[in-house]
């Protein structure tokens, strides 16, 4: 293990328990292997742990246009659940909320920021090991920081078919790179998910998968819908229904309350 590595075992370890670990964070709705945006019982509360897959939609329609242009589809940005340095809980992102860089959110900032119309979880089948926890950490530690690839993330554009997700670049182009000079925001995630040996690092295409591919198991793309990088270790999606003023940190209202995007249109897209 590195340097770094033994860094976040002793703060794991030495450090109390924080204001998130093992306290309800909201309430998650029924899950669902579909997009969806109307919230559904039981609802169950919500205990955030390190590889909990976050995903949102921006309340922009500009954004959701721009996304069916492309043929990606929604959801637009994807995080995932890290401890930082100090033993708190964060989200780990490429991107979102403005910001063009690569950093660890709070969870009470990240899940109280305004402009997400909605906002799903997906929580792995089994809690992480000890040693796959640290390597995540370590993989988020290492990389803030780092900017926000735009390049990529037009690549990831069915209209750019010599981008990483066309056809034939996805099998031979898009295979893990390890720590990068920047990011897209599902990028950062499967990368991430390589190095904590949370997903198989010879199928695993970072750079040509999207959020959806993430959320639903299916996509588009060939080899993506081959090999879905989280469909035998994550649970399917539930939409995040709020945090009810767990803390002062946390202010937000019902994300989950919202109306459906409309069934038909020019530019829908497959749910």
């Amino acid at each position: 293990m590195t340097s770094l590595t033994f860094l976040f075992l002793a703060v794991t370890l030495s450090s109390d328990t924080g204001p998130w670990e093992q306290q309800p964070f909201g309430q998650l709705a029924k899950p669902q292997s579909s997009l969806h945006f109307t919230v559904q019982g039981p609802l169950s509360s919500y205990v955030p742990a390190p590889g909990d897959i976050v995903f949102s939609t921006s309340d922009k329609p500009r954004t959701s246009f721009f996304y069916r242009l492309a043929l990606v589809g929604l959801p637009s940005h994807v995080g995932i659940v890290v401890r930082m340095p100090d033993g708190r809980l964060g989200v780990f992102e490429a991107g979102g909320g403005g910001e063009l860089r690569t950093r660890t959110t709070p969870l009470g900032t990240r899940f109280g920021r305004k402009g997400d119309r909605a906002i799903w979880i997906r929580k792995p089948m089994n809690p992480l090991t000890a040693d796959q926890e640290l390597k995540l950490n370590e993989y988020a530690a290492v990389s803030q920081g780092k900017g926000y690839s735009n390049r990529r993330a037009l690549e990831l554009a069915w209209m750019f078919l010599n981008g990483t997700r066309g056809p034939i670049r996805t099998m031979f182009d898009g295979k893990p790179k390890g720590f990068r000079d920047d990011y897209v925001c599902s990028e950062a995630v499967t990368e991430a998910l390589v190095y904590a040996g949370l997903i198989d690092s010879e199928t695993a295409r970072p750079s040509a998968t999207a959020p959806r591919d993430l959320l639903l198991d299916r996509s588009l793309n060939l080899y993506i819908r081959r090999h879905p990088p989280l469909a035998c270790g994550w649970l399917p999606p539930s939409l995040w229904v709020g945090c009810d003023g767990v803390t002062a940190e946390c202010q937000c209202s019902p994300i989950g309350s919202v109306i459906p995007m409309p069934k038909r249109g020019l530019l829908r897209f497959r749910r």
